[in-house]
């Protein structure tokens, strides 16, 4: 990898300038650190949004039962439905937490459980 100063460096040799100038271009040019941290914030989002609305369904499949006729068989099965759903949606914000704080200015976002 080539930086700048190598660039600015290399000035009399065309040849070896136009390499490292192409690899600083697309460097640069690919994408800024605030869209990549920006796509990876909406995907997490769309994801936690996604598990929690399993949950939602969850909890009201179970408020439905439970308004209707308790029975512990089915509601025991849907309270560990319930465990199991908020273990996922756990597992994905911490996944997603880890992910978002391997992107360059993670250091601006301040994330919060």
């Amino acid at each position: 990898m080539f930086t700048i100063l190598d660039v600015i460096d290399c000035n009399s040799d065309s040849h070896y300038m136009q390499r490292p100038m192409l690899q600083l271009c697309s460097t640069l040019c690919s994408q800024v650190p605030y869209e990549t941290l920006n796509r990876k914030f909406r995907n997490a989002q769309k994801t936690i949004d996604r598990e929690v609305s399993h949950v939602k369904s969850a909890a009201d499949q179970l408020t439905r039962v439970l308004n209707d006729d308790p029975q512990s068989d089915s509601v025991s099965e849907l309270l560990s439905n319930m465990v199991e759903k908020l273990k996922v949606l756990k597992r994905k914000v911490c996944c997603n937490i880890q992910l978002i704080s391997t992107c360059p200015l993670h250091h601006c976002v301040r994330l919060t459980l």
